[in-house]
Parts: C-alpha cells; structure tokens; sequence
C-alpha cells in the first residue's frame, strides 16, 4: 500500500524509565524513504487514500499526547540481544536515533536516515548521512553488509520494496544483509508501538518505537520481499511478535 504521510516526527519521552531510554513515535515517512502528502492531495490521486491520510494525520496529534503519558499503550516488551560479528564495511539504513548499529561497528558504519534531527542525536561514533532509502547515492556493491533495525516498521509496503532493491544494489555479492523488525497486525486507528531492551557488547538500552500507518507487516511479508529483490535467507529468527531475518547476496 503507497500511503505515506509527510509529517513531523515527534519524540515522546514522558515515561522512560532511565537516563538512556527513549520513546520515539514516529510518523511513517521518519528514518527512510518518504512520499509528501501535499504533493500527493495537489496532484490528484485516489481520493479515498487521500482521505485515510488526513484522517490518521489527525488521530497521530492525539495518539502522540495519550502514548507519551499512558504506557499501557505499549502492544509488546522485549528485550532483543545482538550478537552478531559482522566484518567489513556496514549501510546501516535508518541509523539515525539510537545508532544501535554504529555504536557496535563504530567507524565501519555508514547511517543514513532521512530525518536531520535523527541524525544529529545519534552519537558521533560512526559516519552520518542525510539520504532516502529508497534513493540511495551508492554504487552498486558498495558495503559488505547492510542492516536495517526498527526501519521497515516506518515504511508503506511499496517503500519497504523500494528499499529492499536499492539495499540490494549496493551490498556486494556474497555480502549479509541483517533486519531486526515486528509483526504489526494493525497500527490503526490504535498506535502500534514496541517496547525493546537492546543488549549488545557492554551496554543496554531502553527505547520504544510506535507507528501510526495502515500497512500490516510480518517476517513473511518481508522474507518474500528479500527473495523479489534476489537475496537468499539464511536464517530467520522470531520471538513474541519481534523477528530477525539474515539474508544474502550470491
């Protein structure tokens, strides 16, 4: 489904239990690609579509104030241990924020995300990049590897497809591409938001992630977009709604 919203993405932080947690709710288009709203209501397009997305673009401005003072919004907990050795060089699309990614790899990582505010809060431990997923401005077989965490969870199916492809180009052949992600049954008219303790090395962190956005998802839909863009799994791992799926590039 093409539906994205442009949009602010907000940064709720009312009830993080600790000086390294966070919550961030974020509108669909926020860490990757995006489509404008008022391009799209200019241009013409279904107006049914047009419709839906003014009406989530209100509930959004409501969903925000109730999550950021009501943790019983939160649909699942889950405390998700990386261990990954990944070698070489590192796309990691979506690593503004927390930088999960970067802090593990440090200067072998290059995160990209779409949102400035994102990247200029993720620690500098790695290379910071300005870009849309599904845009990339990458040679083909750029990185040995390319990991996507909590990102496709922000993303319209069609953009979720789009990003997958270009990943795909510029990962090298014989390269990994990694995704940690959740099965969303529905983020509407209700929030889907996820609440995660991310262990890896030496440190732990709290964050909640939450969407408004009216795209299922779930490994397999995301298995059969890795398999469309020729990648091969590997392995594919899931637990209480959270899933982590290892593909790669022959």
């Amino acid at each position: 489904m093409p539906l994205v919203l442009a949009g602010v993405a907000r940064f709720c932080r009312a009830f993080a239990p600790a000086a390294n947690a966070s919550v961030r709710i974020h509108r669909p288009e926020s860490r990757a690609g995006r489509v404008n709203l008022h391009q799209r209501r200019i241009s013409g397009g279904v107006p049914f579509k047009v419709y839906c997305a003014i009406e989530i673009e209100k509930r959004e401005d409501l969903w925000y104030n109730k999550i950021s003072t009501n943790r019983k919004l939160v649909k699942t907990k889950m405390i998700i241990n990386i261990d990954y050795d990944l070698k070489g060089s590192i796309l990691d699309i979506g690593g503004g924020g927390e930088a999960i990614i970067g802090q593990m790899y440090g200067d072998r990582v290059t995160a990209i995300d779409n949102r400035q505010e994102e990247l200029d809060e993720a620690p500098n431990c790695c290379t910071k990049l300005l870009m849309d997923a599904e845009k990339l401005s990458f040679f083909d077989g750029s990185f040995d590897n390319v990991t996507f965490f909590y990102t496709l969870m922000y993303m319209s199916e069609e953009i979720q497809r789009k990003a997958i492809f270009e990943a795909a180009r510029v990962l090298k052949t014989g390269g990994i591409m990694c995704i940690w992600d959740c099965t969303i049954s529905s983020a509407y008219p209700e929030p889907f938001v996820v609440d995660l303790d991310i262990q890896f090395t030496d440190k732990r962190i709290h964050t909640s992630y939450g969407i408004v956005k009216l795209d299922p998802q779930s490994s397999n839909s995301i298995s059969q977009l890795l398999k469309n863009a020729g990648l091969n799994i590997v392995s594919l791992k899931e637990e209480s709604g959270q899933f982590n799926i290892t593909c790669r590039k022959d």
